[in-house]
């Protein structure tokens, strides 16, 4: 399909099913009528994720494009564009089951943006917990949420000791 390490294919064997994503990138963007606005896009990426299921030869494929700051190289583009949707799969997973998110009804749009930050930053202060409370993140919530007024001076004095201690290395566990 591309040359000079601009195509790679991928598969893999899970468990019932067969796995198959092709990438594709290129600098050719001048056709790309917005690219004005995208100050640092230098390539433009394509992924095309098939699963075949085993046992009944079901297929779904799945296609995604993506604006890109790196180079042509689709080995590369490979990597990213997994580990963007890993980060984004494992936090709305974490949301998920710390806060029941997919149960939300709201309908109000500034609503919704401004607890789904409030969220995100209260499970960034519950990641920072655990090593405190040795407990899952969901129980951590429940304890917080039950007995909030007791368990803000101990909150504020975790997150002292772990200010004293360079945070910074706690906030890269985190990242991790």
């Amino acid at each position: 399909m591309a040359a000079d390490g601009k195509y790679l294919k991928e598969t893999e064997k899970k468990s019932g099913s067969v796995v198959t994503r092709e990438y594709v990138i290129t600098d050719d963007i001048k056709w790309f009528e917005d690219r004005k606005n995208w100050e640092k896009l230098s390539s433009i990426g394509y992924e095309k994720k098939t699963i075949t299921r085993t046992g009944t030869n079901d297929t779904v494929t799945e296609e995604r494009y993506f604006l890109c700051s790196i180079k042509p190289n689709a080995e590369l583009f490979s990597i990213v564009a997994r580990r963007h949707w890993n980060i984004e799969n494992n936090l709305h997973w974490a949301l998920d089951i710390v806060f029941r998110e997919d149960k939300l009804r709201s309908k109000e749009k500034n609503g919704i943006h401004n607890l789904g930050l409030i969220r995100r930053f209260v499970l960034f202060i519950i990641k920072l917990l655990k090593a405190y409370y040795h407990r899952s993140m969901k129980r951590i919530r429940s304890k917080i949420g039950r007995n909030l007024e007791s368990e803000i001076p101990v909150i504020l004095a975790v997150l002292k000791v772990l200010y004293d201690n360079d945070m910074m290395d706690a906030i890269d566990e985190l990242a991790k």
